[in-house]
């Protein structure tokens, strides 16, 4: 019998691969990958879960939607499956299904299920 095709599993890829030693990591807040570090995360909305469970706000430098806070929802999900590629307060959202910008990646974030961001770790520290 023919073997039946792997499902298909989104595996993040940091996009800048810095050497992530501990000598190497300019901020030791986070036990995940060095700040400056670029990374995928996909999302894709459900009937039952719709929401990211994001408190954001507007990063002018990095231009993008800063991540003010974390709550129940699609990211803490993610979070919680990938360990290393986590979001936490501070990263920016750089990139939404290829659009940048503000206002144009809000639209996206709310209107589109499935979701491919690329988030900027650590670009914004919140005070």
């Amino acid at each position: 019998p023919a073997a039946k095709p792997a499902p298909a599993v989104v595996e993040p890829v940091p996009r800048l691969t810095p050497q992530a030693s501990e000598e190497h990591r300019p901020n030791d807040d986070s036990p995940l990958m060095p700040d400056g570090t670029e990374f995928i995360v996909v999302l894709q909305k459900t009937p039952q879960t719709k929401s990211l469970g994001l408190d954001i706000g507007q990063s002018k430098d990095p231009p993008g939607v800063l991540v003010a806070g974390i709550k129940e929802g699609l990211v803490k999900n993610w979070n919680e499956t990938n360990p290393t590629n986590a979001m936490e307060r501070g990263d920016v959202i750089i990139e939404a299904n290829g659009v940048s910008g503000y206002k144009a990646m809000l639209g996206v974030i709310s209107h589109q299920d499935i979701l491919e961001m690329v988030i900027l770790k650590g670009a914004a520290k919140v005070k």
